[in-house]
Order: structure tokens, then sequence, then C-alpha cells
């Protein structure tokens, strides 16, 4: 049998478990794969605590879709009344029908965005 070394020697000595992944202090390099490792669970680590609440996210939803709402509604109507002033009612109501309909598009990106669980959690 070989004899102990290293950290696993001093571990022995204090009573306590060692670790097959931790780096042998006796040659001062990591081992490839307890790098590795290590690098993951810091990676993991910061995406775990990045992760935004899903109530903050249905918070910050619900306002971006309001001011959507409001801008897109705003803009819609200064380019119909440069546009289409001179126009007849059919015009307006297509153009108006039209671009009720086109908010959906970056609307559905919100909400997509907002019931979309934090990384890392399931449902």
């Amino acid at each position: 049998m070989k004899p102990l070394s290293g950290f696993v020697a001093h571990c022995h000595r204090q009573g306590k478990p060692a670790r097959r992944d931790t780096p042998s202090q006796k040659s001062g390099r990591l081992d490839p794969i307890f790098a590795r490792r290590a690098r993951n669970d810091y990676v993991v680590a910061q995406t775990e605590r990045r992760a935004m609440p899903i109530r903050v996210k249905k918070l910050i939803g619900t306002i971006l879709l309001v001011l959507l709402v409001v801008v897109y509604a705003i803009i819609a109507t200064i380019v119909a009344m440069a546009q289409f002033a001179e126009s007849g009612p059919l015009v307006h109501l297509a153009y108006f029908f039209f671009t009720g309909l086109l908010w959906v598009l970056p609307a559905m990106v919100i909400v997509k965005w907002m019931l979309t669980p934090p990384r890392g959690r399931a449902g």
C-alpha cells in the first residue's frame, strides 16, 4: 500500500474525509478535472444568483406592456394625422385596423419573456 501524502495525509491525521477531487498541496497543481468542476460550479452559482424572480419579471413586463401600448398609440395617431389627414373614413379604418393589430408582435415577445421561468428552476 502506498503511503499517504499531501492533503490526503493531512485530512487523515485530522480525522476528516479527504475528497478525491481536491488538488494535492504537495504538487501545487490543479487536476484538470478538478479545475473544470470548479469552473462549472462557479458558472452555475453565477447563473443561479443572477436569475430574476418570476414576480419581478411580471412586474417589469406589465410596466413595459403599458408603456408599449401608450407610446404605440401616440405614434400611430401622429402618423395617421400626418399621412391620412385628407383621406376618407375607409382609409382611416384600414390603417387603424392594421396598426391596431401590429402592436401585438412586440407584446408577444414581452409576454413570452415574462412567462419564462428563471434559469435553473423547473416550472
